[in-house]
């Protein structure tokens, strides 16, 4: 029902309603509707139920929610690849130690 009202005041202010309601006059007047009438009909009937609003609606939080999904996997490579630097830098300081070490050791 509220998505239905919210389609209903979007379609006032886009000026839909108006389109809707000629359509809906020239069909019950018996006048034939060409395809792209008969179409646009269909499809002004479906908004204005609201069916067009959820499924927007719907399809918004999907979108955000793969968003976020991509957005938190980027995080975690970020991640890895900076424990992977870390790693690495601490391997080559050991390594230079090493031979440090060696080096005064030997001597």
């Amino acid at each position: 029902a509220a998505d239905e009202a919210a389609a209903q005041a979007s379609m006032r202010r886009g000026g839909d309603w108006l389109r809707l309601e000629g359509l809906r006059a020239r069909e019950k007047a018996g006048k034939p509707l060409d395809d792209v009438d008969a179409k646009m009909l269909r499809r002004l009937e479906a908004k204005h139920d609201g069916a067009v609003f959820a499924a927007a609606r719907l399809r918004g939080i999907k979108e955000r929610e793969a968003a976020e999904a991509a957005r938190a996997r980027r995080l975690a490579s970020m991640k890895r690849r900076d424990e992977k630097i870390q790693l690495q830098r601490k391997l080559e300081k050991q390594k230079r130690w090493s031979r440090v070490r060696r080096f005064f050791g030997a001597g």
